[in-house]
């Protein structure tokens, strides 16, 4: 069933989505020595895909890797391959 502004801005609104998705974190993508991590909040999100691209400007896909959900609704990808610079968006899925 899909939801409705009115029941999102409730759901939002509510002390037990604050208690458990609540995150005042880093996000987005950070590059270092070690590798390349990805970071997104999507709480509702049920599955969720980093799509990585050639360019930013009608660029060919390259790869789509499956993100592994974390604590507070925090989806992440870490990879060792240096990205830096490279273009990307996301996929979600949500019942």
């Amino acid at each position: 069933m899909k939801r409705q502004p009115l029941d999102l801005k409730q759901l939002y609104s509510s002390k037990e989505f604050e208690d458990e998705f609540l995150y005042d974190g880093a996000l987005g993508s950070f590059c270092d020595e070690k590798g390349t991590s990805f970071m997104l909040w999507a709480p509702l999100a049920d599955r969720v895909w980093l799509r990585l691209y050639e360019d930013g400007d009608h660029g060919r896909l390259v790869s789509e890797e499956e993100m592994e959900r974390g604590s507070h609704g925090v989806w992440t990808f870490f990879t060792k391959e240096n990205l830096c610079g490279k273009y990307y968006d996301f996929e979600l899925e949500s019942d």
